[in-house]
């Protein structure tokens, strides 16, 4: 097992969490589903209020309530919409029931609306007698589809708009526990519990399912309930409840999809937490945690945590540092070259091989070191175009003496987040 590490080592021990306003109530199993600026919070143990939570304001509102008990292991969606209305579908849990609410923000003054639960159209069956702890995600081509995960062993598929089931797999050969992790990605759909882990794919024109076992590291065999998201190809599972030691945890670990393999984060939550509810802003950059079971009593703490202190720097803003230095690179004729490979390979995972635990330098040695790579590369190509200059001596590169020439130009700063 691998644990990462954030480049600043010294300062990675501490605290990574930023705490928030406290929730209006200790909950618990709760549903979350994010609309623009707003944490939509819906119901949990033993609660039957919904609240909503602006990022920016850090405040919470009333929505409305469910019916007495309803929302117990349930599932909560958000159809599309604007970033102030949408649609939501609450269903399934010990007391199953199919709800539909318009919503539209509480936050806007000028609104008239109600907000409330009503009855939907048509119910979501069930195909086993309980639909709790049920989970459900939105996909398709044109999100047009709900996958429905309902425990133990049923992966189904319903048109969002009608609800009808459109196809169904009964996945007998695997026993899920009934607090799994389940999201989706660009490979596919990951379900991942106890010693389960599973990635389905939905293939829309021959309407078939697929899926293919996965394996789960041993730490987590034992483990379910967690925290969980996934962003930027990383499967992150925060905290749960092991069933060894009938606790809570406080560990964070991370499934990298390329590369099918498990990692644990060297940072930890601030507490040991099961069935909390793990929601990433729209902008990707933080991960909120609301509610869940402390081991003592269900809490009222709601946290967030940056997404780059868990996943580190990605593919994507790796290939925008490339970019920025051949901007400022002042050899206009400079191209790719290997060496670039090495130097992204010594930003990103420079390691010191110790107990088969990875080892990352802090910024400071680490920039020093980039750049010494990075002085190294141009010092080459400067030497091998000056030795082109002196076996044609009668012949100046046009570009080299306009280089010279011509006025320094000022440099637009470019800002990389």
């Amino acid at each position: 097992m691998q644990a990462l590490q954030d480049s600043d080592s010294a300062e990675a021990s501490g605290p990574i969490c930023q705490f928030l306003c406290d929730l209006p109530v200790a909950l618990n199993w709760t549903q979350c589903v994010l609309l623009g600026e707003e944490i939509l919070i819906c119901g949990g143990v033993d609660v039957d209020g919904c609240y909503s939570y602006h990022i920016k304001k850090d405040a919470y509102k009333f929505i409305c309530n469910y019916l007495k008990n309803i929302p117990r292991a349930h599932s909560v969606i958000i159809c599309e919409g604007s970033s102030k209305e949408a649609t939501l579908i609450s269903f399934g849990g010990y007391k199953k029931h199919t709800l539909v609410m318009k919503y539209k923000s509480v936050w806007d003054e000028n609104s008239e609306n109600k907000n409330e639960w009503r009855d939907a159209p048509k119910e979501i069956a069930a195909p086993t007698h309980s639909l709790g702890f049920v989970r459900s995600l939105i996909g398709g081509s044109k999100n047009q589809f709900m996958f429905v995960l309902n425990y133990p062993t049923y992966i189904t598929v319903l048109d969002v708009e009608t609800l009808q089931e459109i196809a169904k797999v009964n996945l007998f050969s695997l026993r899920l526990g009934n607090r799994s992790c389940f999201v989706q990605d660009e490979d596919g759909l990951f379900v991942f519990c106890l010693q389960n882990g599973l990635r389905i794919r939905y293939d829309e024109m021959q309407n078939t399912l697929e899926y293919q076992n996965l394996t789960i590291c041993l730490e987590l065999q034992h483990t379910l309930g967690y925290s969980y998201i996934c962003i930027n190809g990383f499967v992150v599972l925060l905290g749960g409840y092991n069933c060894q030691t009938r606790k809570p945890t406080d560990t964070i670990y991370l499934y990298i999809i390329k590369k099918n393999k498990w990692v644990q984060c060297i940072h930890k939550l601030p507490f040991p937490l099961d069935s909390g509810f793990a929601i990433v802003t729209k902008d990707g950059q933080w991960i909120h945690i609301i509610g869940g079971y402390n081991g003592m009593r269900r809490t009222d703490k709601h946290f967030r945590i940056k997404v780059k202190d868990i996943i580190g720097i990605t593919e994507r803003e790796a290939i925008i540092v490339v970019y920025y230095w051949l901007a400022h690179c002042e050899l206009k004729r400079l191209g790719w070259i290997d060496d670039f490979f090495k130097i992204i390979s010594d930003f990103l995972c420079i390691q010191k091989k110790k107990d088969k635990n990875f080892k990352f330098f802090r910024k400071k040695i680490l920039r020093n070191l980039m750049l010494k790579r990075l002085l190294d590369c141009f010092t080459v190509c400067s030497k091998e175009e000056t030795k082109k200059q002196k076996e044609t001596p009668g012949k100046i590169d046009p570009s080299y003496k306009q280089k010279n020439t011509s006025p320094k130009k000022k440099r637009k700063k470019i800002k990389i987040h």
